[in-house]
């Protein structure tokens, strides 16, 4: 007998599809936990069509499905007959109530310190800023939807973090949060219009709309592409790709100031081309996005293309030939060296004044005196960044 055919509960669950099967699953899991805490010893691995989950207090939990996403049955072995009757009874409610969610708004306060972002309200999102005591705090207010308080932890979870991954790429700034706050009560947004930053800028002067007031604002595509990630969580591969895209993007910028805070510290080689390494792999699959299929080796059948080609035209497409070219060849050459080969761009480390001396690999060249973080490339890859979000906005809004 196999471990699953020993549970005690065989429950069917017959999901349409991938999304309805991760509905009921959060459905089940908010009415089994609401109450309580409850953890996962998790050991996921899969035989023939059935998945094992792992273990919680109540037991031990797998799934089969027929067709690739949805789940025919769960199976659940319960360590109690007390826990015996909370698993189905969490199992039978998840069925019957697995698209039916609670409305909350949820308010992230961050500090902007001196920027002042104008008043902007667009498809139920509201921004705006605050001065008190010298320094400025601006909040974004937005609805998400949840089966309750312990599903509320997952959802707040995954759109607050691409809510800073997204202010990042659209103001390549880092800023802190301050606070978090939920309710059930529904804000009323009424879309206003303001001043946008030009649709070019790249440096952050270019992004104020009044510099002498330190105020700026964003590019209206970025309220479209935040409501669709709040509506969803079966992105389609348009915005995957951008929101990977925007992660690496946060990650990088938050190891940048780490530097330009602990330049003593983290200046190191190695370190300074993970971060140029990283800046790279953003464009990756922003050139995804509009990039051809890949063809396939005549020989071997396997996958053949070339990343880089991508990378190159999408360069070309948004940035003057020089520095994408720059980008594409000596950027993507520095990441294929450390990521590789192990090769760093230097492996000297700055002692307080430049020593250029001659490089005896090659006897014909100099070795660069101290390792150096790319801050320009970081505002060309957030500049590629945004264009290409525009381009996709507008397709989305031509097949709507």
């Amino acid at each position: 007998m196999r471990e699953w055919e020993a549970a005690d509960i065989k429950f069917d669950v017959c999901a349409s599809n991938c999304e309805d099967s991760n509905l009921f699953l959060r459905k089940f899991y908010e009415e089994l936990f609401k109450e309580g805490t409850g953890g996962w010893l998790f050991q996921s691995y899969r035989r023939d069509n059935v998945i094992y989950v792992g273990r919680t207090n109540y037991g031990e939990m797998w799934f089969e499905y027929k067709e690739r996403g949805k789940i025919n049955r769960i199976y659940f072995k319960t360590y109690s007959e007390e826990r015996h009757k909370r698993v189905e009874n969490a199992l039978k409610c998840a069925k019957q109530n697995h698209y039916n969610m609670k409305s909350y708004t949820i308010t992230v306060i961050f500090r902007t310190d001196d920027l002042m972002f104008c008043d902007m309200q667009k498809n139920g999102i509201k921004i705006n800023s605050v001065e008190k005591n010298g320094s400025v705090c601006t909040s974004v207010t937005f609805p998400v939807y949840a089966f309750g308080r312990y599903d509320l932890e997952y959802v707040q979870a995954q759109k607050i973090n691409y809510l800073k991954h997204l202010l990042c790429a659209y103001t390549n700034l880092i800023f802190p949060c301050v606070s978090i706050t939920c309710n059930e009560q529904t804000i009323a947004v009424i879309d206003n219009d303001w001043q946008e930053p030009v649709e070019d800028w790249m440096d952050l002067e270019e992004e104020f709309i009044n510099y002498e007031n330190k105020e700026i604002s964003l590019r209206s595509e970025f309220f479209d592409i935040f409501r669709s990630i709040i509506d969803t969580f079966e992105y389609n591969r348009e915005y995957r790709l951008l929101l990977n895209a925007s992660q690496e993007i946060y990650i990088c910028k938050k190891m940048l100031d780490g530097i330009s805070k602990n330049g003593a510290e983290w200046n190191m080689p190695g370190y300074t081309d993970l971060i140029n390494t990283l800046m790279i792999s953003a464009l990756e699959p922003l050139s995804n996005i509009y990039g051809v299929n890949p063809e396939r080796c005549n020989e071997c059948g396997n996958i053949r293309y070339s990343i880089r080609k991508k990378v190159r035209d999408l360069c070309n497409m948004y940035l003057p030939e020089y520095i994408a070219k720059e980008i594409y060849d000596k950027g993507y050459g520095d990441r294929s060296a450390f990521l590789h080969e192990g090769n760093p761009v230097t492996n000297e480390f700055y002692c307080g004044h430049c020593v250029p001396l001659i490089n005896p690999a090659d006897g014909r060249s100099i070795i660069f005196p101290t390792a150096y973080s790319n801050f320009n490339l970081f505002h060309y890859v957030t500049y590629i960044f945004r264009k290409v979000s525009s381009e996709v906005i507008k397709d989305t809004s031509n097949m709507g």
